[in-house]
């Protein structure tokens, strides 16, 4: 059914909010528009296309119920749905995609209770092993350019650096206590 489909970032972001619970096209939007997934895309111009994909993928259907205007009948994440996404969620990770889209970590946190506490762990630990990898590349070539970058740029690479060690610490802190990852 998907094997030979991608999915976007999107698709995950609807998969996981309707494995939550039934939603409208309209109510999707508004979800997505008040959190910091907004910044994945709120506009009904992707969120539509995206439904309609993830439905001809059986990944999601339509409830039987109606969600208040006669006619519109909210959308609910299938078994497929729910599988297909917490296998991303367990999913290899690219650390230069952290680097250059951290809202994909972000999203799959949003719904790593989704999958066992076990699974929960290996996420964080190949998060960390990603962000210890990007930090030591980044920190070998902030020192090999020895001080040729401009004030602006310095500064710009001083900032990703500091937040990406900040991340780091944190990741590091929860993969050491797991029972906050049951917590979930």
């Amino acid at each position: 059914m998907i094997e030979n489909t991608r999915l976007s970032t999107l698709n995950y972001l609807l998969l996981g909010l309707l494995s939550r619970r039934p939603g409208t096209g309209y109510q999707l939007c508004r979800t997505i528009e008040q959190t910091p997934m907004a910044l994945l895309s709120d506009s009904p111009g992707a969120i539509y296309p995206a439904l309609n994909k993830l439905a001809r993928l059986h990944l999601i259907e339509k409830t039987e119920q109606e969600s208040g205007r006669k006619g519109i009948h909210p959308f609910v994440a299938t078994a497929a749905g729910v599988r297909a996404l917490e296998g991303w969620i367990v999913g290899p990770m690219d650390p230069s995609a952290m680097v250059k889209n951290p809202s994909l970590m972000l999203l799959r946190l949003s719904f790593i209770d989704l999958v066992d506490v076990g699974q929960r762990q290996r996420v964080m630990e190949q998060y960390v092993t990603g962000l210890t990898q990007t930090v030591s590349n980044l920190s070998a070539f902030l020192e090999g350019t020895n001080g040729a970058l401009a004030d602006g740029g310095a500064m710009a690479f001083d900032l990703a650096l500091t937040m990406l060690k900040a991340q780091l610490k944190w990741a590091q802190q929860k993969t050491k206590k797991p029972a906050e990852l049951d917590g979930c």
